[in-house]
Parts: C-alpha cells; structure tokens; sequence
C-alpha cells in the first residue's frame, strides 16, 4: 500500500529542506519522463516544482513543472473564492462549521496557495445541522451529486454538492469514512480551534487532530491519495510537531478504533522519512488490540471490490453493522431494508431488485473483464 521507491524520491524531493531534497532531485530526474505519466503523481508536481525553485534550483525540467503549478495556484484561488462565500450562509444560519481537509491543510500548513493540489473544498457540520445546512446551500442553487432520495447519516460521512461553476464542495456529518458511532466526533469538535481565510473564520480540527485525520483519510486503495497523505502528514510535522499532543493521538485513535492505521502511517513516516515519531507514543499505539470489527473496516478502504461479489457483500455489511450499532438481533434484521435503500440510492424499495441485477452485471462485467478500472486515478 505505501508509495514505491520512485515515488518516496519524489515525496522526498518535494517535502525534504536543504541537500536532502537536492539529493533526492539528482536521483529522481532521470525517472520524471516516465513518472509523469502516472497520473498519481500529478499530485505532487506543484509541490515539488515549488519546494525546488525555494532551494535555488535551477534545472530545465523544472520550467515543464511551471505550468501545472500555475495552474493549481489558479485553481485553488477559485475554490477559496467559493468558501469564502459560502461560510458566511452557512454562518448566517447559526450553522457552526469546521474546515477538513486542503481547505484547513493549506492556510495553516502548508502556506502556499499553489503548493497542494485540491479537488473540491470540505465542510463538517453536526448531525443535528446537517438538514439545514443541505437546505440553505440547496437555496444556494447548489446541486447534489448522489444519495439524492436515500442519504442516512448512519452509513456515510457527508454530501457531494457542485455549483453553477463546477466548484464542489464535500458536506460532512462525520470527519471519518467508517466512523459513525455514536460520539464519533465529540473529540473533534471539542478540541476545535479556528483558520481565518481572507475575511471569514471558521472553525476547524486541532494541529493534534488534523494529523490523526490525514494518517487514517489517505490510507485507500488509490494511489493519489497515499501520495497526498504523505505529503499532508510530513507538512503538518515539519511546522507543528512542538504542538503535538501525543497522548490525544493514542486516545483519540483508541476512542475511533483506528490504531491500525494510525500506527502503520506514523511507523512508515518514521522509517522511510525519519519524522520524528515519539517511540512512546507509537510503542502505545502498536500495543493497542483492535477488534475483528475494527480490522474489517481498516481493510475496507484498502481494497478496490469491483468484480469481487463476495468481498462487497462483506464490505456492506460492516458498513451497515457500524452504522446500526444494536447488538439485538431482531432490530438489526428490521433496519436492513433501510439500509438497502441507502446502499441502492432509492427511496423505493421496490425498485432495489432492478438496481440489484444492474449491479450483478456490472460486477460479472468486472470479474470477466468487460469492465475496467483505471488504477493510476
């Protein structure tokens, strides 16, 4: 699942200060060609071209670097632009928010508007709220993406939303995929400090809180996003490791039953990019005995399903058993026509055995090879 040799070059050129990240470059650079057509790697670019150009390097590859980076810059102006005037509607409607995610990561972290590249901007808000945060942005003439008739809070973090400009914007009930127990978020909310952005403050997770969210969120079977994940915990590191609450780590971890990822990113930062990990806190976190439960959902973002029948049905299950949460077996059987108006994005349950053998097909389609999955994405 971590990034290859190639890859850690390039992490390791676009994060690293001084000789290392020179160093790194004079090996990487006979491999660009043939890494840039991997468009996992695309997602570093910008950081790279800008972390070598501070250093004084001069090179000219870098000029083919140049573009994409202004490009990212342009782009992420224009997200920014979106949040500064969607927060304050929002805000408006007594709504709290907390930024997640590039949207928080870049004004604290990582400085530099052009440094890191975003797909869209996220928004956390309560369960309580969040009917009334979809209907003030739906006023706004924002359009959902999914989950129109069937979205339960249960079994999924948060809304897609884009606007008339094709800026989209993630609505989250929960800052975790796969954690929607009850409480789930308490701690995050709790431990909430606040980002300005131009003229609009909001509210967003703690320095402590946003490493635990980035080493578990990028942990998937996407290769981009292990690259970005790296990224994102090496930056939050290098500027606030003194503000690090170790000890919330390992609780905070323990409380969603994340350990396992949690430890494994630290562990893997530590050993392949020297991060300066507190053996304390990672021995704590390696200690911690994690429930079969707590495994199956680890794996789940680590695994592509298409084609593979029986590991989606194991997949929906966990799903359906953390978003339930009764340990009685009669409520449990009652709740999973809910859940399969969820899972089929319907408000009818009568039309689940269409969208059953649609599905059936698509994943025969998969599993014989009429279907493909492009993997670099």
């Amino acid at each position: 699942m971590w990034p290859t040799s190639e890859q850690e070059l390039l992490l390791k050129a676009a994060l690293f200060k001084n000789g290392a990240a020179q160093q790194a470059w004079r090996d990487l650079r006979p491999l660009m060609e043939r890494l840039l057509k991997d468009r996992a790697v695309e997602q570093l670019i910008p950081l790279l071209y800008r972390n070598l150009v501070s250093q004084g390097v001069r090179d000219s590859f870098l000029e083919n670097l140049k573009q994409h980076s202004m490009l990212t810059w342009t782009a992420n102006q224009s997200i920014f632009r979106c949040l500064r005037r969607t927060l304050p509607l929002l805000h408006k409607a007594n709504i709290e928010t907390l930024l997640l995610k590039g949207a928080a990561l870049i004004p604290l972290y990582y400085q530099d508007y052009g440094a890191r590249v975003m797909g869209d901007f996220d928004v956390l808000v309560s369960e309580s709220q969040f009917d009334n945060a979809c209907e003030v942005l739906e006023d706004e003439r924002w359009e959902r993406l999914s989950h129109v008739n069937s979205f339960d809070m249960r079994f999924k973090s948060g809304l897609h939303f884009r606007d008339k400009d094709g800026i989209t914007l993630d609505l989250h009930c929960h800052v975790m995929n796969l954690v929607w127990h009850k409480d789930a978020d308490r701690d995050f909310w709790d431990g909430a400090t606040t980002v300005r952005i131009g003229d609009v403050t909001s509210g967003t997770l703690s320095h402590t809180d946003h490493l635990v969210h980035a080493c578990i969120h990028g942990l998937t079977w996407m290769p981009y996003q292990r690259l970005r994940m790296v990224a994102d915990v090496w930056t939050i590191l290098f500027h606030v490791s003194r503000n690090i609450d170790w000890d919330r780590v390992v609780r905070i971890s323990g409380n969603l039953g994340t350990t396992i990822q949690v430890a494994d990113t630290l562990e893997y930062m530590s050993k392949s990019f020297g991060a300066k990990i507190p053996v304390a806190a990672l021995r704590s976190l390696k200690a911690t005995q994690p429930t079969q439960k707590e495994r199956t959902l680890s794996e789940i973002p680590m695994q592509h399903n298409s084609g593979r029948p029986i590991r989606i049905l194991k997949t929906h299950w966990a799903i359906y058993s953390e978003g339930i949460a009764v340990p009685e077996l009669i409520p449990r059987i009652l709740s999973i026509p809910q859940y399969l108006k969820f899972w089929f994005q319907t408000g009818s349950i009568w039309k689940i055995s269409f969208s059953l053998v649609g599905k059936s097909l698509r994943t025969i389609g998969y599993r014989i090879g009429w279907h493909h999955y492009d993997h670099s994405k």
